[in-house]
C-alpha cells in the first residue's frame, strides 16, 4: 500500500504530461501513482476522421466528456452523437469506440479506473514511436492493447465460444 498521502495538484489550460501516440497529444492531468491508483486522467484531440475502434477493457472502466467538437461513439448496442457537454461511461467488458466527425478536431477529457493498463499502454506505444522515429505498426498496436487488457470483437467472439 502506498504510504504518502495524495497531495492536491492544480493545471492550467493545456498543462500535464503530454504523451503524443499517433500524432495526437494526450495531457495527462492525474495518474495513478498520484491518487492510490484510484484513476488515470486525461485531455485528448482528436482531428476529424479519427477512429478508436470497438474494444472493451477486461479490468478498467471509463468515463467519456466532451470538451469540444462532435463524436460519432457507440457504448454498449447504443449509438449516440456526443456534442459539448455530452458524457459517456463505458463499464469494464462493455465494448466502446468512437469516431471524430466535423471539419474542426475535437477534444475529450477520459477518466479510466483504475488506469494503470491505460497508462502502460501509452507508454509502450510513446516508448516504440520514440526508439523507431516511426510509429508501431497495427499488429504491434493491436499486441500491445492486448497486453494491456483491451479486448477487440474478434477476441471477444473467441472468449465467448471457448
Amino acid at each position: 500500500m502506498n504510504k504518502h498521502k495524495p497531495a492536491p495538484k492544480q493545471l492550467k489550460p493545456g498543462e500535464g504530461e503530454i504523451l503524443t501516440l499517433l500524432g495526437e497529444p494526450r495531457a495527462i492531468k492525474v495518474l495513478p501513482s498520484e491518487n492510490e491508483g484510484a484513476y488515470l486522467q486525461f485531455e485528448t484531440s482528436h482531428a476529424p476522421g479519427m477512429t478508436i475502434p470497438l474494444h472493451a477493457h477486461r479490468d478498467e472502466d471509463e468515463a467519456f466528456y466532451v470538451l469540444a467538437g462532435e463524436f460519432d461513439f457507440m457504448v454498449g448496442a447504443e449509438k449516440l452523437t456526443a456534442t459539448t457537454g455530452a458524457f459517456l461511461f463505458a463499464p469494464r467488458g462493455a465494448l466502446h469506440g468512437f469516431t471524430a466527425v466535423r471539419k474542426n478536431p475535437g477534444r475529450l477529457l477520459i477518466t479510466v479506473s483504475p488506469g494503470t493498463q491505460h497508462e502502460r499502454f501509452f507508454r509502450g506505444v510513446v516508448e516504440i514511436e520514440r526508439t523507431r522515429r516511426k510509429p508501431p505498426e497495427s499488429s504491434e498496436l493491436l499486441r500491445l492493447a492486448e497486453k494491456h487488457g483491451w479486448v477487440f470483437p474478434s477476441s471477444i467472439v473467441e472468449e465467448t465460444n471457448a
